[in-house]
């Protein structure tokens, strides 16, 4: 130990620290939006979203933005009062929900041949897609405002996801291998359980231990599962963020200052993404990665750097992009505006970044120091953000991992 601390000393003397950041590029849209917000997007990077004229809800329009063919409001050859794109394929095949005036609401399956709207299961009148694999297979729900059933829809053929816990089941998520997430229960902040649906059975992964409800916001191809939870807190309930790693509950822990930690997606390397907000103030919100024990917080680590309180993620593919929104500083003043986050040379968030300032540097050391030994039990599923390599200890590994990090 005296060795480490010897190095470490030379080390933390000297003036480069190294850093992990994501570039933002601002999805261009015509000058007259005022306000566009992505939602999700596909392994060649292409962004999904509405935009809207207004900053409260109004007639949002679903639109697309690929690098080649730049933005572009999907035309879904219907007379539309509203629409949201919600995810998108690598064939570019989008996903989300229309209001369809003098109709109602129905899900959608836009491409560049035409538009397929899926219609509603029998007893029900609205549909709303939440994700889409590519082989083309979507996950949503089908309800008439009681009566709520998550489906898994391709080729005109709907499968209705039938509850083992409550009455109603809604789906929220879809895999490559055709499997789809959500929650079942009464009310999703009530009593509902997360759920996974393998196209046969449905397992209810109920919720994390000192929760009350849980819901599953994504899965990926491994089959572990990003889950929001509302948890006793004291006297309060806040949300808290947890990965099924197909085992157990892993608590993704909270940023410091904050109350509330929900996720939005994961991919296939356990990055998960979310925002984390404080009981006192609920817009104010700080967006959070998740990988190996670490969480950190994105804005700092965002460049041109984003107008304070304005980050929003919403969805992350397997290289690490994230989509969301934003607000940057432009010649019109302050611009809210969709944003694709590439990381620097491909670069995954830094697990030596104990305390998520976007640097490796003398405080992350002292942390390490100042947790070294066995981590807090149960282990995983409480935070121990120096514990680099996830064995439950803090040690040289994860100090020879800090070192690499650092510059």
């Amino acid at each position: 130990m005296f060795a480490v601390v010897a190095v470490s000393v030379a080390l933390v003397s000297g003036s480069v620290e190294g850093q992990c950041q994501y570039e933002a590029a601002a999805i261009q849209a015509p000058p007259h939006l005022l306000y566009v917000v992505g939602l999700g997007l596909n392994e060649r990077g292409d962004v999904v979203g509405f935009w809207r004229t207004q900053f409260v809800a109004g007639e949002d329009m679903a639109f697309l933005w690929t690098q080649e063919a730049g933005f572009m409001t999907l035309d879904l050859q219907v007379d539309v009062f509203q629409s949201s794109a919600r995810d998108v394929n690598d064939a570019g095949q989008v996903v989300g929900i229309v209001l369809i005036s003098g109709m109602g609401y129905f899900a959608f399956v836009y491409t560049s041949d035409g538009v397929t709207f899926i219609e509603p299961a029998p007893g029900g009148d609205y549909t709303e897609a939440a994700a889409i694999s590519n082989s083309g297979a979507v996950a949503g729900t089908t309800s008439n405002g009681e009566f709520h059933r998550a489906f898994r829809w391709q080729d005109g053929i709907m499968e209705l996801i039938e509850p083992t816990f409550g009455p109603r089941t809604v789906g929220l998520d879809i895999n490559e291998n055709g499997h789809v997430v959500g929650w079942m229960g009464t009310s999703q902040v009530i009593d509902s359980h997360a759920f996974v649906w393998d196209g046969a059975t449905v397992t209810d992964l109920g919720v994390p231990p000192g929760c009350v409800t849980a819901w599953a916001a994504a899965i990926n191809n491994l089959g572990h599962v990003a889950i929001s939870a509302i948890c006793h807190n004291g006297d309060d309930y806040v949300t808290r963020s947890f990965l099924w790693n197909g085992e157990q509950f892993i608590d993704l822990g909270i940023l410091t200052g904050y109350d509330s930690c929900g996720p939005f997606d994961l991919n296939d390397f356990d990055q998960v993404l979310g925002e984390c907000n404080k009981l006192s103030n609920s817009n104010d919100r700080r967006a959070f990665l998740w990988q190996d024990g670490s969480l950190i917080q994105l804005e700092p680590l965002v460049i041109p750097k984003i107008v304070s309180l304005s980050l929003q993620v919403r969805a992350i593919n397997e290289a690490g992009e994230i989509a969301g929104s934003g607000g940057i500083v432009g010649k019109a003043g302050f611009e809210p505006v969709a944003l694709r986050l590439t990381p620097v040379g491909g670069l995954v968030p830094c697990p030596a970044d104990v305390d998520g300032d976007g640097q490796v540097g003398i405080n992350d050391f002292l942390l390490l120091l100042g947790n070294w030994g066995a981590c807090p039990q149960p282990c995983p599923g409480t935070t121990c953000p120096a514990d680099l390599n996830g064995d439950c200890e803090v040690g040289e590994i994860d100090f020879v991992a800090l070192l690499a990090s650092w510059g």
